[in-house]
């Protein structure tokens, strides 16, 4: 202090002040553990260092001090958020982080925020003062996401490419960071909250796959990121059977609303889809699995179970209980994708075949074709950031048998991909098409498949050798003669054949 009241310049120490909203979060718990008879907890709230220091004196080797400490660092989403803006608009800081590279200090003065919620990233937005001069927002090109966007003043962004100017501020979903290159100088921030389905990252997937994304090997930062994560011990009390029979529960409500809203007279279907859509935005399919779709390029209103919310919700849970649980099993899954795992030793092999060449067809086959040989490497290829996320799902979802059916074309793949998300209608529409025990010859079969395509909704053209890629009809591929010719065509057998 004296040498800063003379104006000389001198070496000193910055530190963070406390997050009080954090620290207000944390009172109701320090109670619950007896902590008000030997600590002033009002003072604790208002950041009294020394009231601050008692608590972790007073927690140290108790059963409750890696909670008590897990929730005074972790905070709330949006404090945390602020703390660390905070911390780069400070004059004694100016930047997110810093490090020595190369023999000299370096500090991060650009941030990538992985923050799969685009009510939050508002939230945020608004708590902050950012504006589209220092903030660039990358989300999902929907409707709903440009709505809600243009509330605060801003556009939905793009990653910026070589040369092109950059925000101190990159807010990022999901749906936008896959199979997008950060050509940047930032350092990565990672938030999962498993409180929210939508903001689960699974560390053994996602994280992988975010820092994959930053692509400038001049970046100081493009290894390092901070995940901020909540824990949920609270979950060990559920059993997976009761998860299990609520989410049944809900699948069979949502079947039940949609086969009442088909039978319904167009008024009463309005009235229906009004209220439904106005539950899908307030819960966010936690109630039940029914979306209400509007198809502006047709005009068209239609209702669907959606199998990708009800999957979610799985994973989620399977994080939940597992990576999640505390905060051991979350450093275990992230050492398990950030240290060489010598179980893999063919994995240089692959990634020089894949990234030999850029064109999606031929990368599909090499994966394929490899997982063909080496099954095993399944979960170390998923977590391999080099791969999209598409393709991961690809193969998922469909397997390799439909996608070599597809061509390794990708907008073949998709249009599997299409039938799958619809699975239980078009496995009805196919059962109440095709008679056991007919034979269909390939343009017979490819006509009722276009029809149902069409009742259905689906934008696509049909192919008779589709019929070998659905689960529901067992089917035999054979020729018959008819008239004197032999035909070729598929045979449909009977359910125990």
């Amino acid at each position: 202090q004296r040498l800063q009241a003379a104006g000389e310049p001198a070496i000193y120490r910055v530190h963070e002040a406390p997050d009080p909203a954090a620290l207000a979060m944390l009172v109701p718990l320090l109670q619950e553990f007896g902590y008000d008879s030997q600590v002033d907890l009002e003072a604790f709230a208002a950041g009294n260092t020394r009231a601050i220091q008692r608590v972790l004196d007073v927690s140290r080797g108790r059963r409750e001090a890696e909670l008590v400490k897990e929730n005074y660092d972790n905070g709330r989403l949006g404090a945390t958020i602020k703390r660390l803006i905070g911390k780069y608009r400070d004059e004694d800081y100016g930047y997110f982080e810093e490090k020595i590279w190369n023999g000299k200090p370096v500090q991060a003065k650009e941030a990538l925020f992985f923050l799969n919620n685009v009510t939050s990233i508002v939230r945020a937005v608004k708590a902050n003062g950012l504006t589209p001069a220092d903030t660039t927002i990358i989300c999902a090109i929907n409707d709903k996401n440009r709505s809600t966007l243009k509330q605060v003043g801003f556009e939905i962004g793009h990653a910026p490419q070589e040369g092109e100017p950059r925000t101190p501020f990159t807010f990022v979903t999901k749906c936008a960071f896959e199979g997008t290159d950060f050509w940047t100088q930032a350092y990565t921030y990672v938030f999962s909250d498993i409180n929210v389905d939508s903001m689960v990252v699974d560390i053994t997937l996602d994280l992988p796959q975010i820092m994959g994304r930053q692509r400038d090997d001049s970046n100081p930062f493009k290894y390092d990121a901070t995940i901020f994560y909540k824990t949920d011990p609270t979950q060990i009390g559920k059993t997976d059977a009761e998860i299990i029979a609520d989410i049944t529960r809900r699948e069979r409500v949502s079947k039940k609303w949609i086969a009442n809203y088909n039978d319904a007279e167009p008024d009463v279907q309005e009235n229906m889809a009004g209220d439904k859509r106005d539950s899908q935005e307030r819960y966010n399919f936690t109630k039940d699995y029914v979306a209400v779709i509007d198809d502006a390029t047709q005009g068209q209103r239609r209702v669907a179970f959606n199998r990708l919310a009800m999957c979610n919700e799985i994973r989620a849970w399977e994080l939940r209980k597992t990576t999640y649980f505390n905060g051991c099993q979350v450093l275990r899954a992230i050492n398990e994708v950030t240290v060489p795992d010598q179980n893999y030793p063919d994995t240089p092999l692959f990634l020089d075949a894949f990234m030999a060449t850029g064109n999606f067809s031929q990368r599909m086959k090499v994966y394929c074709d490899f997982l063909d040989v080496h099954p095993e490497y399944l979960p170390k290829l998923e977590s391999l950031p080099q791969i999209p996320m598409s393709m991961k799902e690809y193969y998922r979802v469909l397997g390799p048998d439909a996608i070599r059916s597809a061509g390794y074309d990708e907008a073949g793949i998709r249009r599997y991909m299409g039938m799958a998300e619809r699975g239980d209608e078009l496995d009805a529409a196919l059962i109440a098409s095709f008679e056991p025990g007919r034979f269909y010859s390939n343009p017979e079969a490819k006509l009722i498949l276009q029809g149902i395509y069409s009742r259905l909704g689906f934008p696509l053209t049909a192919k008779a050798t589709e019929l070998e890629h659905q689960n529901v009809l067992p089917v035999k591929k054979t020729t018959t003669t008819i008239a004197g010719k032999r035909v070729e065509g598929y045979l449909i057998l009977e359910q125990n054949a």
